[in-house]
């Protein structure tokens, strides 16, 4: 079937699921916003308190996965088979960009918890700053004009050794806020630290802290926040974080925002054993600025990261514009809509993508004589939608959307030359723009049951893939499929248990092979007493299946099932709480699927979770 045909398929079955009519309207319940069927929010006050690693157990729900690619301050966040550019990070209207290639800077557990009221979990492409799949997009605390103080103190032991600390004081719409982090790589179940399991010939301690500062008068608010990080190591990939320095700036008017982001990034392979033979490094810069609102948001950034690898035997040495001055520009605006039967939102805008490197270029048209430096888009997208409240206890919603944005920069232009036989990481600036048709069918029965299934069907989807063109060297580069990615859910509550479900299926049309990175079913079952003499018990259990259908082209690795259990109590007494938690209690030695990269800088090696920790966590909040 020619790639027409589904499209007008894909919008015929959307069109009739959505206008079809029913026999009893007098059910029909039509919702003001689209965030009904397309967004969730997710509270961090009942969500973070409970569990001793609570952004693992946070972000690992509701078709997310949150991925370890090493110690403290190294997740990066999946979402239904989505990933990397395909979902946008968002702090309150700003996008937030990484400078590394390798996304070593994923900023989803750098957010400062304690001044956030949570975030949205947006699975759509028709609202402001959002991507391919959609967005996660946090949210700060409002100011107040009490005087209040807060603090989460947290400390890991065991297997984990690491401490942090973070503290808010506010008052008259004015709010402070710190952040400190410092602790060891962990170990695994075994007691292997990071020397004996992936090549390390240091392991130094590593470091963050954070400052910011927000205050608001009227409807104006403006902030400023940096951040640096230090030996944040990676053994996903061959290098690690030696520095990161971070800034931000806002002003905003009710909801329109202008920002800037800055951040500079420096990785090398300096603690690994393989420096006494190769020298391998990369310092990578990123500006962002913006300006957004409720129906509109435009984008700058500059992005460029230079790199040199050195052969220590032979003198060998490349220098790489790994990213040679990266411009991409994009302006967009989106509207909703209530129709008699549907809520209807769409988004349409221009973005442009490119660079002025005469070097790199030739590189490019050494593969293509076709390639080209500056790259112009039309991106849009299209969601229909409706609920359907049958009784009090039952509702249906349903969810249509036919989308497409640009590909990443890194994906039209990163130009990366290796040593000897080694292929090169080069981009494709001939890419073709995604285009993406979902259909989405979520059911609440009453209190105790939600479920849901996706599917998405994905025209020109960008795959990581090996390349040979004669006369020239083998690379690592990105091209266009078709692919498939379903996925469902389902959540179930009743008095003490709590249980989620994810499962996710991907598939390259093209080649008719398994879709690299795509998560197996696993489970989340909760359990939490009623309160004994004040103390609060709960109990949690993950298990993930084993993962077979891999892409053996990109090398992926087949996982195995596993299972982790852990326990905390907590207690109160006002302005503080204390909780006392076990994570891996049964001390088990597993590795998650996605703890194996698929770039070609990965270590091509799985990265263990921790062993059993104890963990112990102070929390505060007191107003005068």
């Amino acid at each position: 079937m020619t790639t027409s045909y589904k499209l007008l398929l894909i919008i015929v079955i959307n069109l009739y699921v959505l206008f079809a009519e029913e026999s009893d309207s007098g059910k029909i319940y039509r919702m003001k916003e689209i965030e009904v069927v397309t967004q969730r929010e997710f509270n961090f006050r009942q969500s973070y308190q409970y569990n001793p690693d609570y952004q693992s157990i946070m972000f690992s729900r509701d078709g997310m996965n949150l991925i370890r690619r090493g110690s403290s301050l190294t997740q990066d966040l999946y979402l239904d088979g989505f990933k990397r550019n395909d979902i946008a990070f968002v702090l309150e209207g700003e996008a937030i960009q990484c400078a590394c290639p390798n996304r070593m800077d994923a900023p989803v557990t750098r957010v400062n918890i304690i001044e956030m009221e949570g975030f949205k979990l947006a699975r759509t492409s028709s609202i402001s700053n959002t991507s391919l799949y959609g967005k996660i997009e946090f949210q700060r605390k409002e100011l107040s004009e009490k005087f209040r103080l807060s603090s989460i103190l947290s400390g890991n032991l065991l297997s984990q050794n690491d401490f942090d600390a973070q503290i808010m004081a506010e008052g008259l719409k004015t709010a402070l806020v710190a952040r400190f982090s410092y602790g060891k790589p962990y170990k695994d179940a075994n007691g292997s630290g990071f020397d004996s399991l992936y090549g390390f010939s240091s392991t130094p301690n590593f470091n963050y802290w954070s400052l910011s500062l927000r205050h608001s008068f009227g409807d104006i608010e403006a902030g400023i926040t940096t951040s640096s990080s230090k030996n944040v190591l990676f053994p996903y990939l061959r290098m690690d974080e030696r520095e990161t320095m971070f800034l931000s700036g806002f002003a905003k008017y009710k909801n329109n925002k202008i920002y800037l982001n800055y951040t500079s990034h420096l990785m090398n392979n300096g603690l690994r054993k393989t420096f006494s033979a190769m020298e391998m490094e990369t310092d990578a810069k990123n500006l962002t600025i913006g300006l957004t609102g409720d129906f509109y948001d435009i984008t700058i950034r500059s992005w460029k990261a230079d790199n040199y690898i050195l052969s220590k035997m032979n003198s060998m040495r490349i220098n790489n514009k790994a990213l040679p001055d990266v411009i991409e520009i994009s302006v967009t605006g989106n509207y909703g809509y209530d129709f008699d039967y549907f809520y209807a939102n769409a988004r349409l805008g221009l973005a442009y993508s490119g660079f002025s490197d005469d070097s790199t270029l030739k590189i490019f048209k050494n593969y293509s004589s076709d390639a080209i430096d500056k790259r112009f888009y039309v991106v849009g997208a299209l969601n229909l939608s409706r609920h359907f409240q049958w009784t009090n206890d039952f509702g249906t919603s349903i969810s249509a959307e036919i989308s497409s944005t640009t590909p990443g920069a890194e994906q039209l232009f990163i130009s990366l030359r290796r040593l000897m036989q080694n292929p090169d990481w080069l981009g494709n600036p001939e890419l073709k723009q995604p285009i993406k048709g979902n259909l989405r069918f979520d059911f609440d029965v009453a209190d105790f049951l939600n479920f849901g299934v996706s599917g998405n069907y994905i025209w020109n989807y960008i795959n990581l893939s090996a390349d040979t063109v004669p006369k020239q060297k083998a690379r690592m580069t990105y091209k266009n499929i078709d692919a498939i990615i379903a996925s469902a859910y389902l959540e179930f509550r009743y008095k003490w248990f709590e249980s989620q479900l994810n499962f996710i299926w991907g598939e390259n049309q093209t080649n008719s092979e398994p879709l690299a990175e795509i998560a197996p079913l696993s489970i989340i079952n909760t359990l939490t007493f009623p309160k004994f003499l004040g103390i609060g018990i709960t109990v949690y259990h993950q298990w993930e299946n084993a993962q077979k259908r891999i892409d053996h082209k990109l090398m992926e690795l087949p996982s195995e099932s596993w299972n982790t259990l852990g326990v905390s109590l907590d207690y109160e007494i006002k302005p503080f709480k204390f909780v006392l938690g076990i994570d891996n209690l049964l001390n088990h030695r597993f590795s998650k699927f996605l703890s194996t990269a698929r770039d070609p800088y990965s270590a091509g090696i799985r990265v263990f979770d921790p062993g059993r920790t104890i963990s112990i966590r102070i929390l505060m909040e007191n107003g005068f």
